[in-house]
């Protein structure tokens, strides 16, 4: 039999461990890609995180700004992409190319 004074902790862990669940479960949503410069910008960018290449991902950066000008990627896209550049730039390789394959499979929904 449960004292009653246990049965409150373990209503609090059960509670706890419920909400752990639901938010290891709700990461960062990356937006639905509309075009192809936005496709190779992140295959591009996955590239560089992955191969950790500096010199990479600063082209990387260089092309998300030109596209962001002409318009080629939508303004969503071009947050979430670089928000995965300062990831890289901070030294945070392997989470920002992790970053990148969440944001490739977003694309399957």
């Amino acid at each position: 039999m449960i004292s009653e004074r246990f049965c409150p902790l373990l209503w609090c862990g059960l509670i706890g461990s419920m909400a752990l669940v639901l938010l290891c479960g709700c990461g960062p949503s990356y937006p639905r890609v509309h075009s192809q410069e936005s496709l190779q910008l992140l295959l591009a960018l996955r590239t560089a995180c992955s191969t950790q290449n500096a010199e990479r991902l600063q082209k990387v950066e260089k092309a998300l700004e030109v596209a962001r000008r002409e318009g080629t990627v939508t303004e969503a896209e071009a947050e979430a992409l670089s928000r995965i550049i300062e990831m890289a730039r901070q030294g945070n390789w392997h989470q920002a190319e992790r970053a990148c394959r969440a944001f490739q499979k977003a694309q399957l929904r």
